[in-house]
């Protein structure tokens, strides 16, 4: 199959510059949907604008004037305030790059898309820093290389229109091996980002990026709204636990912003006042000393370290679990730029009255921080000793009278259901559990929420409807515990995540933002009451799409963490890791260590074979697969096409390891998976234990020689000549592809007698170039009455 190089070269140039306009269209915000619709009909159009249809020379004195008037028009919106500069220059760019690709008559034209396309994909990286982006950037790079050579080739025809024949088409094969240098460059280029030293540290808040908007958590409660709720799945933050991961891990309250007045509609804060967080000696954010700390003697707590990966959100909060005690902002340590530096100093943490904390840093940007919590646990019986006075004795007067604060207009339903059912219950406690528990067993979790028409929202939810989410639930249970004179307030945060065992950390998304209510009991600080049933927490479902999504996410992270995030700090620790890897295999083995370790290592085997039967036999099937495509490919050129099986393959086995193996595999055991179709290919491809010896070798050119002489003499060439005097009866005869015969059988005697070994890939060669052969000269063979349909001529 052949191509032209002028069609060849436009396929990789549009791919070129459709790469760039889809990762610059997934960033956020970058484009508007009229300008994306009109960029693609551009693009579609000019694929047409070509000779004999169009003439370029025609319409060449339109384009000056063209790109002048855009110009001016982009400088007087920019001046009128209409588009901001940055808005100008990429519609400019657009522009340029869409009259380019109506006016690609030239070697020199391709070339200035390829430039075009490039400064498109370096704007992208403004706006899009998700996984998608360096997929997009690795084919973009292979694309780019290949459309180079063709650049190239072209350029070599245009100056030297003698040569145009060599390159006029353009085969299958090469197009193969040009794949085959991309890939090898790409994968260079990926290990010298690895290997080269990093100049500038921690690039991760470097880059501004939109915020993302949730469906879930804000910095309001608004009640009354009616309709489906959507669920977002977007990750919003991902947190690893450097120190163990804790029970119940999907579980864990992420507090976030709580409020303190609630009008009927909706809640709102008015206790404001903050103070901020003292730093200590070793740049640590402490809260230690303050309020939100339970003082209660003899208490046990629950130390939690937490890594937050924290995606921009619309909001200055500082999540953790509750209570915090200390907060370190990562920066890795090192040289930093101007606007790290900048951050660095006028970074502050704040804590509200209300047990907020907040950062003064940009929103539209992700962080990385580290959190300390000491949980209590164990104090669930105490908090019935503590007494109503007690409780309103740890408030001032404004906080007391700030979390009883109730609408005027409340309706009077709402104080006798709290008091019949907390009727008869002597402490606090007591009452708020029973109002947290005839709410879990009397109303109903949904995202569809009906229209409360003119009735009060609350009310709506107490007493027609008697369902909603985790907001009515919060807002109801308030309540009900302000009416009976307990104080309360409503927080919005995250409740649990999905965790990822793989890659070892949680992933809290959109649809786990949720709302609660915290009650104080005095020493033992504010408590966690969740009136929500269960089935809110969407952590706890479980999908067919989840480990999709999960594989998906789990790419984005790395993402980040290795790419984004990628500072010297990183590259020391992977260093020291080999290091440590390197010391280990070179140590001088016990024995007797080495006997415990192969029996441990044996039993874990044997244990997963049996635990893991399916999935086992999966991954061997395929990687036997590429084994035995490997053997056939024996003395045969590499091809396009089994670098695609590879991909397959391995991509085959990371699916069945990731979505079946139970428990989930390591992520080194994971990546061995996905490693052996590609090892055992080239285990069969180039070992030599898979390659035929030498006297199997002539004996297979020799059947192909066997073969010729039988065709030829079949047209009429005597069968008693040798290999040497069928050469000359050939060069004398008048059959087709005579000169094809001849090359064969000089190869063949340079093989069978002259002791030359076959090329890689030339027995399967000769293979298909004999089969041609035969196509041409059976219809020439000699016919049932023994009279040649064509006689040779003899020498």
């Amino acid at each position: 199959m052949t191509w032209t190089l002028r069609s060849v070269q436009k396929v990789f140039v549009y791919l070129l510059v459709g790469i760039a306009f889809i990762a610059l269209c997934l960033g956020d915000q970058a484009l508007s949907p009229l300008v994306i619709g009109l960029c693609l009909a551009a693009g579609v159009g000019s694929w047409f604008w070509d000779p004999p249809r169009i003439h370029f020379a025609r319409y060449a004195p339109l384009w000056m004037p063209l790109t002048v008037s855009v110009l001016l028009s982009l400088a007087t919106l920019v001046l009128l305030g209409i588009l901001q500069a940055s808005d100008a220059a990429l519609g400019l760019v657009l522009y340029l790059t869409g009259a380019k690709l109506f006016q690609r008559e030239r070697a020199a034209d391709h070339i200035q898309l390829a430039v075009l396309s490039l400064l498109l994909m370096a704007i992208a990286t403004l706006f899009n820093e998700d996984i998608s982006f360096g997929l997009l950037f690795l084919v973009y790079v292979a694309v780019g290389l290949i459309n180079l050579t063709l650049y190239h080739l072209r350029l070599q025809t245009e100056i030297h229109p003698q040569a145009a024949s060599q390159t006029r088409d353009i085969r299958l094969n090469f197009l193969g091996f040009l794949g085959s240098l991309a890939l090898v460059a790409v994968g260079v280029s990926v290990i010298l980002f690895f290997l080269f030293p990093r100049v500038s540290l921690g690039i991760l808040g470097r880059q501004s990026r939109s915020p993302v908007m949730t469906t879930g958590f804000a910095e309001e409660v608004s009640l009354g709204g009616f309709g489906t709720l959507k669920t977002d799945n977007t990750v919003v933050m991902r947190v690893e636990f450097p120190a163990g991961v804790p029970p119940q891990v999907d579980m864990l309250y992420w507090r976030g912003i709580s409020f303190d007045r609630y009008d009927g509609l909706a809640w709102s804060r008015t206790l404001d006042r903050s103070t901020p967080i003292p730093l200590n000696a070793a740049g640590v954010f402490d809260l230690s000393a303050s309020s939100l700390i339970p003082t209660a003697p003899g208490l046990s707590v629950f130390p939690l370290e937490q890594l937050i990966y924290l995606e921009p959100l619309a909001t200055n909060t500082v999540f953790g679990v509750a209570p915090l005690v200390e907060v370190e902002w990562l920066d890795r340590g090192g040289a930093t730029t101007a606007r790290q530096e900048w951050q660095r100093q006028n970074r502050r943490l704040s804590l509200s009255e209300t047990g907020d904390i907040g950062h003064s840093l940009p929103r539209q940007l992700p962080y990385l921080y580290r959190a300390l919590s000491r949980i209590p646990t164990g104090f669930g019986p105490r908090l019935q000793q503590v007494s109503h006075t007690e409780i309103l004795a740890a408030l001032d007067p404004v906080q007391r009278q700030a979390y009883l604060q109730l609408p005027t207009d409340l309706d009077p339903r709402i104080s006798a259901l709290a008091e019949e059912v907390t009727a008869g219950i002597p402490d606090d406690w007591g009452k708020v559990t029973a109002l947290q528990e005839y709410l879990l067993e009397n109303y109903a979790y949904s995202l569809d929420l009906p229209d409360p028409g003119a009735e009060p929202p609350l009310d709506a939810f107490l007493f027609t409807h008697r369902r909603g989410h985790c907001e009515y639930f919060a807002t109801a249970l308030t309540v009900l515990a302000r009416s009976v004179g307990i104080p309360a307030r409503t927080v919005n945060g995250f409740l649990g995540g999905r965790w990822l065992a793989q890659e070892n950390y949680l992933a809290v998304r959109n649809a786990d933002a949720h709302s609660w209510t915290e009650i104080p009991f005095g020493p033992y600080g504010w408590v966690t009451f969740d009136a929500t049933p269960p089935e809110a927490n969407v952590s706890l479902r479980e999908t067919w799409w989840d480990p999709i999504q999960d594989f998906y996410d789990s790419l984005r992270f790395r993402w980040f963490k290795y790419v984004i995030q990628y500072d010297l700090f990183t590259q020391q620790q992977i260093w020291r890791q080999i290091q440590e890897i390197a010391s280990t295999v070179t140590a001088p083995p016990d024995r007797e260590e080495f006997g415990a370790a192969f029996r441990r290592g044996w039993a874990a085997f044997w244990q997963t074979v049996q635990h893991n039967g399916l999935p086992v036999l999966g991954v061997v099937l395929i990687t036997g697969s590429m084994a035995y495509w490997g053997y056939r490919r024996r003395y045969q050129p590499l091809r396009w096409r089994d670098g695609g099986w590879i991909l397959l393959a391995s991509a085959g086995n990371g699916t069945v390891m990731g979505s079946l193996w139970q428990p989930p595999p390591e992520w080194p055991t994971w990546m061995v998976g996905i490693l052996l179709p590609g090892m055992a290919f080239a285990l069969m491809r180039w070992s030599p234990a898979a390659w035929p010896k030498p006297r199997q070798r002539r004996q297979a050119i020799s059947r192909l020689y066997l073969q010729l002489r039988d065709l030829s003499t079949a047209v009429g060439i005597p069968e008693h000549l040798g290999p040497e005097q069928r050469v000359e009866h050939l060069r004398h005869s008048d059959l087709p592809q005579a000169q094809l015969a001849i090359h064969f059988l000089q190869r063949y005697m340079e093989i069978r007698f002259g002791g030359i070994p076959l090329a890689a890939g030339e027995l399967q060669y000769w293979q298909q170039q004999l089969g041609q052969l035969r196509r041409q000269w059976q219809p020439l063979a000699r016919n049932p009455s023994g009279t040649p349909k064509r006689a040779s001529s003899a020498a």
